[in-house]
């Protein structure tokens, strides 16, 4: 995740009285609970803006580059919530 999005988030996130790693624990549980992603996506995400397909691309790049591999998402609910 690129500094100016964490921040930006980060800023919002704290103005609920929240830090980032308790927004992305309800985040996960929403997702759990919902079966499902817990927002809509708008025009600023859809799949045929190229600005957003380009951002999608840089950070899927960065991701198989600097990211985790886990071999369950068990594991990988446990490395994030500790």
């Amino acid at each position: 995740m690129d500094k100016e999005t964490k921040s930006s988030a980060q800023k919002i996130i704290e103005d609920f009285g929240l830090d980032i790693s308790t927004a992305i624990t309800a985040f996960f549980r929403k997702i759990i609970q919902t079966g499902s992603i817990p927002f809509s996506f708008d025009q600023k995400g859809r799949l045929d803006n190229p600005k957003y397909i380009a951002q999608l691309v840089k950070e899927i790049g960065s991701a198989k580059k600097q990211g985790k591999k886990y071999s369950s998402a068990t594991r990988m609910l446990s490395d994030i919530l500790g």
